[in-house]
């Protein structure tokens, strides 16, 4: 594990305060070593990377798979999320995986969630892989394209609903608007409560299991092997807000530190 990949695991660890959670809730004794060696400035070998990078992945910041509608059961640690099941669930049946034809390299583009019953937002980044035009005028999409969104993944791509418009893609927000068929899915709301006042509160993002360039593949392959492609909650905590670059714009954004993949883009 190379200085740049130490720091960012130092990084993340510090976000989770993953200590907090090791003596009563790991058995591992490279956890704790792990995290003795890195408050001493001392550098970790491959095993005791990967044994606090899965202890993450598993029970500090998990990614709960969801099948046929229904959330795994959590980690001791999220064991609070259990009287928000219901509640988890429908908001899940509101997001879907968006499947394009002829995508090299990727199982699928990316994730999207209904803000009405015949519209979905994404991110500019996923309609930008089946879409062209900016802002509202001279959109269209690709003749070699053919997207969908699937809201029930549960492994195989399947027919989904078919994308028939692309309405917006925003010229500096990572946003997009798609248009589909009207369907009997119940849309998100979004929030206009105070972001002060979320700091530190629960959260959860939903999107999709997929192939992270970032993270090491056997580790994936070891968590998630057969389930690549599959919707997923992950439960975590709301940060402070910070100022992001956003094609060449500074925007204030809300943080989070719940575990995300590149399928859960959107």
């Amino acid at each position: 594990m190379n200085g740049e990949e130490q720091l960012q695991l130092r990084s993340w660890i510090e976000q989770v305060q993953l200590k907090d959670h090791v003596d009563t809730s790991t058995r591992d004794p490279n956890v704790a070593s792990a995290l003795d060696k890195l408050e001493k400035g001392q550098s970790l070998d491959d095993a005791q990377a990967n044994s606090l990078e899965a202890f993450i992945l598993q029970s500090a910041r998990p990614a709960l798979v969801v099948s046929e509608g229904r959330l795994e059961v959590p980690p001791d640690l999220w064991k609070s999320l259990e009287p928000a099941r219901p509640m988890i669930e429908r908001v899940s049946t509101a997001v879907g995986r968006i499947n394009v034809s002829g995508l090299p390299g990727l199982l699928f583009a990316g994730t999207g969630f209904l803000v009405a019953e015949d519209l979905v937002m994404t991110t500019r980044t996923v309609a930008e892989r089946f879409a062209t035009g900016l802002g509202t005028s001279d959109l269209a999409i690709r003749n070699d394209r053919m997207p969908s969104i699937h809201f029930h993944s549960d492994g195989d791509a399947g027919e989904g609903m078919r994308i028939t418009r692309v309405e917006m893609i925003h010229p500096f927000l990572d946003m997009a608007l798609l248009r589909l068929p009207g369907n009997g899915i119940k849309p998100l709301t979004l929030s206009l409560e105070d972001v002060d006042a979320q700091i530190g509160r629960a959260a959860i993002v939903v999107g999709h299991i997929a192939y992270d360039p970032e993270r090491d593949l056997s580790l994936l392959a070891k968590l998630w092997g057969g389930l690549f492609g599959r919707k997923h909650v992950s439960p975590g905590r709301v940060g402070k807000p910070q100022i992001f670059a956003s094609r060449e714009q500074q925007m204030l954004a809300l943080t989070h530190d719940c575990t995300t993949f590149s399928g859960t883009l959107g």
